[in-house]
């Protein structure tokens, strides 16, 4: 597959989904001659998972080369048959050797430049310069030299992990400067082996560039994976699953589960054409999406035009009882909005109830995160007892509700599942219902 169709896969595969308003999904699109993503977000979270894996191999990677370059100190000495004759490149092996080994001990002791792309970058500008400064005393011995250079090519390109949106400048401007120099130190130098310099060197490059972009294209489909697996499943779940972690189930003690049905709309429905019903049923839970962002709750799974949404897992939170009421609230009032503005009689009645669930994940292919347990049965009971346009509350998380929540007796029901009868409660208001969601009586719940 294409990496063009692969975009649009991925593009699809996030786009298709519930996404909260104002929120698009990012362009992995990159440039074809600097490999730099489109996006300046992509580019920096690419940047940064790339510094990552290359800090990781960088110690061994330094410590292999300051090995080398000390042991070059012995071919010094072979080739100019003595200490005097090669003090100068001695003096240049000791100042590269000291780069290295001061990058080597600070990445050692623990530190991570956030900028190590830059840092390796000004590395390799310091080496270049301090080999060229040497180059007119290598010319003089230019056969036993001629490997030096292209190694030096070698490692900026391929070796040192520098992108490719650096190293194509750094590495391209030595090449021609490492000629330039060597021709102008040594006039008999040949030029079949220059010639073959400047070759190897767009090899480098162009292997720079094929590899780059093979790990641009294979974030690209992780990025895609983890992004999906993290709109399908709540961020801690999804990371525990990338761990490894196969079998998740977990016990939540005081959870709030809330059904929202939206009430006409199978009537609606068979009145209207399949776009606009998918269109307004997804203007709907797109609405909903960003009530449940809002309040910090963890949106479960949508059943035909059913809603369900939890609070107090996969981690609690403070005063999730009160923020899945007011989400339910407010759920109200956006069907209330959308049904006025499209002149339809759409309504909502929801169930919401507290307790002990089991959260986890189930199958393989198609997995979701679900609930189960007596707590996610009364809810949904709840919401099928309610009336249209009305919130049924159980008498448990009535009384975890604080004093602003207006509740209204309703009556003693039997409910399915249940041996005796069920207080059932409504909720009828809020006394900060007024304000902005998300800004006062949303995340500031804590």
């Amino acid at each position: 597959m294409s990496l063009k169709r692969r975009l649009e896969h991925f593009r699809s595969l996030l786009t298709g989904m519930h996404m909260p308003e104002g929120q698009h999904a990012p362009s992995f699109e990159f440039s074809k001659y600097s490999l730099s993503f489109r996006d300046p977000r992509i580019e920096r979270e690419y940047r940064d998972y790339r510094n990552a894996v290359v800090a990781r191999s960088l110690p061994w990677l330094l410590g292999i080369i300051s090995g080398l370059v000390m042991l070059g100190g012995v071919v010094d000495y072979l080739v100019f048959g003595g200490i005097a004759g090669s003090a100068g490149l001695l003096a240049t092996r000791a100042a590269v050797d000291a780069i290295v080994l001061a990058g080597l001990i600070l990445l050692v002791r623990g530190y991570r430049p956030r900028k190590l792309q830059y840092w390796i970058a000004g590395g390799l500008v310091a080496v270049h310069a301090l080999w060229l400064v040497s180059t007119p005393l290598m010319a003089q011995n230019f056969v036993q030299y001629l490997g030096v250079l292209p190694v030096n090519i070698l490692l900026t390109f391929i070796v040192s992990g520098l992108m490719f949106r650096h190293a194509r400048w750094i590495g391209g401007a030595a090449a021609l400067t490492y000629a330039g120099v060597i021709l102008s130190s040594y006039p008999g130098a040949p030029w079949g082996p220059l010639f073959y310099l400047m070759v190897l060197s767009f090899y480098a490059a162009y292997a720079a560039y094929v590899a780059e972009r093979a790990r641009r294209e294979a974030w690209i489909e992780k990025e895609a994976y983890e992004r999906l697996l993290k709109n399908v499943l709540p961020p801690v779940i999804a990371t525990r699953m990338q761990e490894g972690e196969h079998l998740i189930a977990d016990s939540h003690e005081d959870a709030c589960v809330l059904f929202a049905d939206i009430v006409g709309f199978t009537e609606m429905s068979e009145k209207m054409t399949p776009r606009d019903l998918v269109d307004l049923l997804n203007e709907i839970f797109t609405r909903f999406d960003t009530i449940t962002d809002d309040f910090d709750l963890e949106k479960i799974k949508t059943i035909g035009d059913c809603y369900m949404v939890a609070g107090g897992l996969p981690v609690s939170r403070r005063r999730d009882p009160e923020r899945i009421a007011l989400a339910a609230l407010k759920m109200q009032e956006v069907v209330a909005e959308i049904s006025a503005r499209e002149e339809v009689d759409l309504k909502i009645r929801a169930g919401v109830h507290t307790g002990p669930v089991v959260a986890g994940v189930i199958g393989r292919r198609k997995f979701v995160y679900d609930l189960w347990g007596d707590t996610v049965n009364t809810a949904s009971r709840l919401e099928g007892a309610a009336m249209p346009g009305t919130v049924s509350i159980s008498a448990a998380l009535r009384d975890e509700l604080g004093p602003d929540f207006a509740t209204e007796f309703v009556a003693e029901m039997q409910l399915k599942g249940k041996s005796a009868g069920f207080p059932v409660w409504k909720l009828t208001d809020h006394a900060t219902m007024n304000l902005k969601v998300g800004g006062q009586d949303g995340r500031s719940l804590g």
